[in-house]
C-alpha cells in the first residue's frame, strides 16, 4: 500500500519511532532503576516522492500548524488484516485523537492491548482508518537540494505526533 504526506508519495525508508522520556540511573549497587514519565508520542521519518522541486519547496511553510495524514501501517499488517480486525503491529487512533499500536492480534479493541495504554472510555479507529496528527520537526531542513541540476529533494522529512 502507498501511503502520502502532503500529496506527495512515500519512499522506503520509513521509520517510526515512539518517543517516551525515561529516567534511567545506576545505584551504588549498580542495579538500574528505570522510570517512566507516562508520556509517549509517534515520531516518523521518510523522503518523499516529488515530480515538482517548487511545489515542495512551498510546501515547507506551516510548521507551526497541526496537520492529519493516514498512519502508515507496516506491510505485514496489511497482508494479515483479511484474516484478523486488528492485527499486532497495527495502528489506530483514539477518539482522543492520539496514535496507538495493537500488542497482539484481536477481534476488537481492547486497552489493555494497546501501547502505550490508554485513558479508559476512549473508542478507536479501524486499521485502515488510523490517522496521525503531527507537526513538522523544525529541526529539518527548509528548502531543497538539487543533485545534478534537474533531480531534487527535500530532504529527509521528520514529523512528530500533536498532542
Amino acid at each position: 500500500m502507498k501511503y502520502y504526506y502532503e500529496g506527495y508519495e512515500i519512499l522506503a525508508p520509513l521509520t517510526i519511532s515512539s518517543n517516551e522520556p525515561m529516567f534511567d540511573s545506576d545505584t551504588v549497587s549498580l542495579r538500574k532503576q528505570r522510570s517512566s514519565q507516562n508520556a509517549q508520542r509517534w515520531e516518523l521519518s521518510f523522503d518523499i516522492l516529488t515530480t515538482s522541486p517548487a511545489d515542495a519547496l512551498i510546501s515547507i511553510t506551516g510548521f507551526d500548524t497541526v496537520k492529519t495524514m493516514t498512519m502508515p501501517q507496516l506491510t505485514d499488517v496489511g497482508s494479515r488484516l483479511g484474516s484478523v480486525n486488528y492485527p499486532k503491529g497495527a495502528f489506530v487512533t483514539g477518539s482522543n485523537n492520539k496514535v496507538y499500536m495493537i500488542k497482539a492480534d484481536a477481534a476488537s479493541v481492547v486497552d489493555s492491548n494497546l501501547y502505550p495504554t490508554p485513558p479508559s472510555g476512549l473508542t478507536y479507529s479501524t486499521v485502515s482508518n488510523a490517522t496521525i496528527r503531527y507537526y513538522r520537526e523544525v529541526t529539518n531542513l527548509r528548502g531543497i537540494t538539487f543533485n545534478d541540476g534537474i533531480l531534487a529533494s527535500p530532504g529527509t522529512i521528520d514529523i512528530i505526533e500533536a498532542l
